[in-house]
């Protein structure tokens, strides 16, 4: 019975520490700016752009896409499968375009949430909703305990590549 309460009691208080999240200012302040500045981006889209510009919009934002898809998810955090060491340098470059941070950071969050999925602890708890999980949680820090249990995610192959 009381190694039951015990679990009871620590369940609350991850949960109650993993709620406790502070507002990401500078990411605040960053989305705002960028989505400020892409309403005067779709203005010149349409009535300023060539469009050989607009084709290279739509090829770099293609490969800033398979940087972040078949670089940071597939190869280095779940190494789904084995690259030459230049595609990995264009991999790295393009998940680079995408300006999801650092490849070491996307790759540990992205291990976090999987470790936590579907808890309180998950920092993209979709079960908070798509908006939550895809956008809120970006402009938030982690709680104090998320970064205790983050800082023990296994990241030996990352370091070593």
């Amino acid at each position: 019975m009381s190694t039951t309460m015990t679990i009871e009691q620590t369940t609350v208080q991850a949960s109650t520490l993993s709620k406790s999240r502070e507002a990401n200012w500078p990411a605040v302040l960053f989305f705002i700016h960028i989505h400020l500045l892409s309403v005067y981006g779709i203005w010149l889209l349409f009535f300023e752009a060539k469009l050989l510009t607009v084709l290279f919009l739509v090829f770099l934002t293609s490969i800033a896409t398979l940087g972040v898809t078949i670089g940071s998810h597939r190869l280095w955090a779940h190494q789904t499968y084995k690259a030459s060491t230049a595609l990995r340098i264009a991999l790295m470059l393009f998940q680079t375009l995408a300006g999801h941070g650092s490849i070491y950071d996307w790759v540990q969050n992205h291990r976090f949430h999987h470790a936590y999925f579907k808890t309180d602890t998950d920092p993209y708890d979709i079960r908070k909703g798509f908006l939550y999980a895809h956008f809120t949680t970006r402009l938030q820090k982690l709680s104090e305990y998320q970064e205790s249990l983050k800082s023990s995610i296994d990241m030996t192959d990352i370091e070593k590549d």
